[in-house]
């Protein structure tokens, strides 16, 4: 496989499954239902970029809420926030979605949701492109073309990443093979490019 895998092929294989993650991403983003969860990240998405303040939904991080919102507030969605609280223990995120939904028609919805799923593909994009080098730099290219097919094809992670929600942690097991290398060990005891490859593609992006 390292044979097979030099400067333009490389590239190609590389091109081929990001550009095959973001059709399927795109897709899923316009096809699925908005997800209980997802309404309530809109509900903070619309309220943070109002205010500027991020005490709601304050349980995640919110990057990727301000990524994701910036498409929806150029749609001039219905939004007016009555619903606030600024108790913690309200956790008024979900009112505030459940009165977003209330506000605004379906295809409105349907839009609301789908430019905001759309604007986090370029983000996952990314994170599997530097994947991809840490792997190659750490491992040969087999290691990486593992992790980019399990980044780019992994069902969890395309069903996660076509929503707004934050994706699940990545499990612990798969951070020793790199924690081993950074700290200065040339490589993995017994172990070739199938395994590290595989745990760096099962780090599933976390917002």
């Amino acid at each position: 496989m390292t044979r097979l895998l030099h400067g333009g092929q490389r590239s190609i294989v590389v091109f081929g499954l990001l550009s095959v993650q973001a059709v399927l991403l795109a897709h899923l983003g316009w096809t699925m239902s908005p997800t209980p969860t997802e309404v309530g990240h809109m509900g903070a998405t619309l309220y943070q970029w109002n205010t500027l303040r991020f005490d709601v939904f304050h349980v995640n991080p919110p990057l990727m809420r301000l990524i994701t919102g910036w498409p929806v507030i150029l749609c001039g969605p219905a939004y007016d926030g009555k619903s606030y609280s600024p108790r913690p223990l309200d956790r008024c995120e979900w009112k505030l979605g459940n009165d977003f939904l209330a506000a605004n028609s379906p295809p409105t919805l349907r839009w609301c949701f789908a430019l905001a799923r759309w604007a986090s593909i370029p983000v996952l994009l990314v994170c599997g492109y530097l994947g991809h080098r840490l792997t190659r730099e750490l491992y040969g290219d087999a290691a990486s073309v593992i992790f980019m097919a399990l980044w780019c094809l992994t069902p969890l992670l395309l069903s996660w990443g076509a929503t707004t929600c934050p994706a699940p942690s990545p499990p612990h097991w798969a951070f020793p093979p790199f924690t081993r290398s950074v700290n200065g060990f040339a490589r993995p005891i017994g172990c070739g490019p199938s395994l590290p490859g595989s745990a760096l593609g099962s780090c599933l992006w976390q917002s």
